[in-house]
């Protein structure tokens, strides 16, 4: 859940997130962008992606499809497709669902590798760890 204090997006280590980024087009002309995501301080399992809403079911099914054909993939980075090609403003058109365990603390950011899309907001901070766990890392070495 956002932390509206500390604008970041905090988590307990040992904890399974799954963060799900919604494509939606513009709310002008309806433009629709491709996102080619990252998030750094640890890599996540890519669980599916998909045209429209997210619909946890197709993103399940997906998931165990992988699971028989050797697993998802862990990645640090994964593209949002700008699926359809036309769209209305503000539709959400594609989603891509991420799967993360919380085992790395620190404070790690999440954005679109496009720079305009950093600068127009497509960027946030998710604190992985509780302020002691983060207090205690040794700093000192970076």
């Amino acid at each position: 859940m956002f932390d509206r204090k500390t604008r970041t997006y905090p988590a307990s280590l040992g904890e399974i997130l799954e963060i799900v980024w919604l494509n939606v087009a513009d709310n002008i002309h309806g433009a629709i962008e491709v996102h080619p995501l990252h998030i750094h301080g640890d890599h996540f399992w890519d669980i599916g992606s998909g045209e429209g809403e997210f619909d946890p079911a197709v993103a399940e099914a997906q998931l165990q499809k992988r699971l028989h054909n050797g697993g998802p993939i862990k990645r640090d980075t994964s593209n949002l497709y700008r699926l359809p090609t036309a769209s209305q403003p503000n539709e959400v058109v594609s989603w891509r669902a991420w799967r993360i365990r919380v085992d790395n603390p620190g404070a790690w950011m999440a954005h679109c590798h496009v720079v305009q899309h950093q600068m127009m907001g497509m960027m946030t901070v998710f604190v992985f760890g509780l302020p002691k766990d983060v207090q205690s890392l040794n700093l000192t070495t970076i």
